[in-house]
């Protein structure tokens, strides 16, 4: 419905009349015609119907046109319909004093306009001029008037269809408007300016936006509803009423389906299509937009109070200064920090805050500098001259009574206002960093001592090594010159020969110890994880410590736990190192009748590996409490005296230490001195499931039902192999001597029975083994199988325990894996000594030494002329490579090939060997002899073609083992 009134209308026709009759002008005119514009003139032919034939008519009367004089202006308005508007003017028209033409006339325009958008359009134009001049003869232009008619006629049949058309456009766009009315995303609804200001229309989305229900919205109580909810702004209705313009406001609401939200109104007095006041209330849900505003704004000011806990956390005040015009302000907030600045007010005089500052609180030491330094001219001065900053540490008095240590830092701040000086100060508690300066202090002393420290241990340490070293070169030395001086006397040579061994392998140790630990202190040492022979580790172990447990007159036994499985994963070099360290340290530090005790169990088993328990412990000389904080310290002994008297360097529970970690073990001490002490050591190992253990569950099946008969006075050894039999399926007897086992096995006979297994310990009180072996063989004969158990070297005892009967020597401790081997080879043959055996094997074969230090080739080589060997030597890798390309096939069985050389060494020759076309290039078995000892070394060698390894200084019956085992 159109929205202007009449006297809009009429002023919009009477501009177009001015600026065409008396300016002379048509752009204005022309601008309003509508597209269908119907224009009748004054004169006869004067029609045309479309805005371009309309304006083609105007234009082409430009040039007749003149100014002229409008007076007597009468205009009558009539509305067409909703938005059409029909003008009639009526004036008087003369022509203005400047132009050479001369009219008055009185004329008549009707215009007919259509609103849209409140603008008007100019759809029909009809201009007459009354006509004076008359035929003489006519009392009234009928000819004229009729053809007047007619036309008047038509246009009024065109003009009435024109209407219709627009009604029926008029129409449609308002079914159109009301449809976009409804569709609009806010709520658009009218009020009537008086009290109780009823609803005139409102669309859907206002009832949606409140949380009508669809069904109420389209029913006829869809005003009630709707008014319940809009009364509740009515003091912004009165207020838009009695003060006129706009309000916009926002405010949460709840809805009928009780849900809270958020709307936007907008509040406007307008007049509607009658020219009557009306307020329209334009609203819209925000409740989206309001929640982001609020997160937005809750995680501002999450943001500034971390940011002011950042900032006041680490400052105890923060102060706003304006020197020039001698004022401060503390903006820290004291709610949220401690602070010693509460009683001092929030703002004032920066000279009294300075004063006060510095007399309540300012240490007496401090006193002085404080006010030269923060003087509010001086500070001007200052700051003027371009320093940035003024910063000070003092001591002040806080409020429990103690003076602490503050920093003062007074900042110049820029000012873009005015040119007042102003400038931030922050104060800062210092007690921390104090803390921290003087921790750090004690630190770097704590640091320096123990370097020096250290120092020390290593000079000590160096000390020891430079005697410790010297006294077996020495002996080494004088026992080879008094060897030489008593060439004729073989048993002095023998015995001179004896302590140059001893002395070699203390040297040897020495030594060792030294490497190892500089290998870890560079942490390169690494593990090398294998499958390895338990039983037969510890039998190893066994063979060194029994015979000097017994040449020392020290008790050395063995337990194990029947649990333990024949073969773990674990790098077997670190395990054997660990456990001679510690045994060997508990043979140094000994006394006759002390007893040394070596055990281990499995105590957890889980995701492949097995938790074993190791544990050494004696009786000796103990350490004392103080000295075990520093037990496993590099260069440190308790007693560097008794130490080196025993043979030491101080240098081995340091390296079984590293390596228990390095295996991800764990290592203990408990000790007391002079009451012994006691390891326990406890390792990781890996657990083999292989073919072997299944094999193994075979064994077992096969020797169930077996009679055994055990005698060993120590009862935890009896009762050990007891379970292991009965474990086994056995049935086995257990008594603790010699003269019992022969009552049981007499017993037995008496009875027509006998056992099949007889379980002796060599050394017993009342009657040894072999003795027992002797009267159990006069009652049985060979029927039963005897097998002699020691915790020593059984080869002394071969001989006569053979003759006795004994078919079997297993040394302790005993394990359930060997016994059942043993049980299960029983029909395999003795075998020979060991020695003789090589010495056999070994006679009339051909080696090739490679060897550039004489000395030590004439030593090697002397070994193998006595085990038979026929030795051919070569003094650089290129001289035995020749000797070995120009060999006949067969000729050499083996090469002992030294690798550090001059001309080529032993790598690049064995390389040489390998790839050469001689028939035995490839099968030959070549035995590295080397000083380097790491397993990268090893590696190379074997990489390069070398079967075996040998590390200087070796051990001949070792290399005669290595050589025996490629040979044979």
């Amino acid at each position: 419905m159109g929205r202007l009134n009449k006297k809009e209308v009429i002023a919009f026709a009477r501009k177009i009349l001015r600026t065409y009759f008396v300016e002379s002008r048509l752009d204005f005119l022309i601008s309003t015609f509508d597209d269908d514009i119907i224009w009748l003139g004054g004169g006869r032919m004067q029609k045309a119907e479309g805005k371009e034939d309309v304006a083609n008519w105007f234009i082409s009367g430009k040039n007749d046109m003149f100014p002229c004089v409008m007076e007597n202006e009468d205009y009558q308005y009539m509305r067409l319909g909703d938005d059409y508007h029909m003008v009639e003017g009526v004036s008087d028209l003369y022509t203005s004093d400047n132009t050479e033409h001369i009219m008055f006339a009185s004329q008549r325009i009707t215009f007919i306009f259509k609103e849209e958008d409140r603008k008007l359009k100019t759809v029909h134009i009809h201009n007459s001029i009354p006509f004076d001049e008359l035929k003489d003869e006519e009392l009234f232009p009928v000819e004229y008037s009729k053809e007047q008619y007619d036309l008047l006629h038509e246009a009024y049949e065109n003009k009435l269809s024109e209407i219709d058309s627009a009604n029926e456009a008029i129409k449609n766009q308002a079914m159109l408007l009301n449809r976009l009315y409804q569709s609009v995303p806010s709520g658009i609804l009218q009020l009537e300016c008086e009290y109780p200001h009823n609803i005139i229309i409102a669309n859907h989305k206002i009832g949606q936006i409140y949380g009508i229900d669809e069904k109420d919205i389209k029913s006829g109580n869809y005003y009630n509803l709707l008014y319940k909810k809009i009364i509740e702004s009515e003091d912004n209705i009165s207020k838009v009423l009695h003060n006129g313009g706009v309000i916009d406001y926002e405010r949460e609401i709840i809805k009928y389906n009780k849900e809270k939200a958020w709307i936007s109104v907008h509040l406007d007095v307008l007049n509607d299509v009658g020219g009557n006041d009306v307020i329209q209330c334009v609203i819209n849900d925000i409740t989206k937009q309001k929640h982001a505003l609020i997160e937005k704004e809750n995680e501002q000011k999450l943001e500034n109070s971390l940011l002011r806990s950042a900032i006041f956390s680490s400052n105890e005040a923060i102060l706003n200064l304006n020197l020039t015009a001698d004022t401060y302000s503390i903006i820290t907030s004291f709610e949220e920090v401690e602070s010693d600045y509460r009683n001092i007010p929030r703002s004032g005089r920066y000279d009294d805050l300075i004063d006060k500052s510095c007399d309540l609180m300012v240490h007496p030491d401090y006193k002085e500098e404080y006010r030269i330094k923060f003087d509010r001219q001086n500070v001007i001065k200052q700051f003027k001259s371009g320093k940035k900053e003024i910063y000070m540490e003092l001591m002040e008095l806080g409020e429990d009574g103690e003076y602490h240590w503050k920093s003062y830092t007074f900042t110049r701040a820029e000012n873009i206002y005015n040119e007042d000086i102003i400038g931030i100060s922050i104060v800062k508690s210092l007690d921390k960093q104090r803390s921290e300066r003087i921790r750090s202090e004690q630190l770097l002393k704590d640091a320096l001592n123990a370097a020096r420290t250290a120092n020390e241990a290593k000079s000590d340490f160096l000390s020891r090594m430079s005697h410790d070293i010297r006294t077996p070169l020495n002996a080494i030395i004088g026992m080879s010159t008094i060897g030489k001086l008593k060439i004729e006397k073989p048993n002095s040579v023998l015995d001179c020969f004896s302590k140059i061994d001893s002395s070699s392998k203390y040297l040897l140790s020495l030594i060792n110890d030294i490497l190892d630990m500089s290998k870890i202190e560079s942490g390169k040492v690494t593990l090398n994880d294998e499958r390895f022979d338990f039983s037969e580790m510890i039998h190893e172990i066994n063979e060194i410590i029994y015979d000097q447990a017994v040449e020392k007159g020290i008790e050395y036994k063995v337990y194990s736990d029947i649990n333990m499985d024949k073969y773990y994963i674990a790098d077997r070099l670190k395990l054997n190192q660990i456990f001679m360290n510690l045994l060997s340290n508990s043979l140094k530090y000994f006394s006759k009748g002390d007893f040394i005790h070596f055990s281990f169990k499995e105590v957890k088993r889980e995701r492949g590996v097995s938790l074993i328990e190791f544990i050494v412990e004696d009786s000796g000389c103990g350490m004392s409490k103080g000295f075990l904080d520093k037990l496993f310290l590099p260069f440190e002994q308790e007693n560097a005296g008794v130490a080196r008297n025993n043979v030491g360097t101080g240098l081995g529970l340091t390296i079984v230490k590293n390596i228990v970690d390095i295996m991800e073990g764990n290592i203990e001490v408990i000790s007391e001195k002079g009451r012994g002490s006691k390891f326990i050591v406890t390792l990781p190992l890996g657990i083999i499931e292989s073919e072997e253990e299944a094999e193994y569950r075979k064994k077992k099946e096969l020797l169930k039902g077996l009679n055994v008969l055990i005698a060993d006075d120590d009862e935890i050894v009896a009762k050990q192999i007891e379970v292991i039999m009965n474990d086994i399926g056995a049935e086995a007897v257990k008594v603790n001597s010699g003269s019992a086992a022969v009552d049981e096995v007499k017993k037995k006979y008496e009875n027509d029975e006998f056992f099949d297994v007889c379980f002796i310990d060599w050394k017993m009180p009342d009657m040894n083994g072999i003795e027992t072996t002797g009267n159990i063989r006069r009652i049985v004969g060979e029927d039963t199988t005897i097998i002699i158990i020691t915790a020593y070297d059984w080869s002394v005892i071969e001989d006569e325990g053979r003759r006795a009967g004994v078919n079997h020597f297993i040394s302790k401790p005993v394990f359930e894996h060997t016994i059942c081997d043993y049980l299960t080879d029983i029909d395999v043959k003795h075998i020979r000594h060991r020695h003789k055996k090589s010495a056999k094997s070994l006679k009339g074969r051909n080696v090739l030494l490679v060897k550039d230090n004489i000395l030590n080739q004439e030593i090697a080589k002397s070994i193998l002329e006595m085990r038979g060997m026929n030795v051919d030597t070569a003094e650089n890798g290129k001289e035995a490579v020749d000797k070995f390309i120009k060999s006949d096939i067969g000729y050499y069985d083996m090469i002992l090939m030294d690798i550090r050389m001059p001309v080529m060494d032993g790598i690049e020759a064995t390389k040489a060997i390998r790839s050469s076309s001689h028939h035995r290039a490839q099968d030959i078995p070549i035995i590295a002899v080397s000083a380097n000892a790491f397993k990268e070394d090893k590696i190379k060698a074997f990489d390069a073609g070398i079967n075996g390894y040998l590390i200087k200084p070796f051990d001949a019956g070792n290399m005669m083992d290595m050589i025996e085992k490629f040979l044979n």
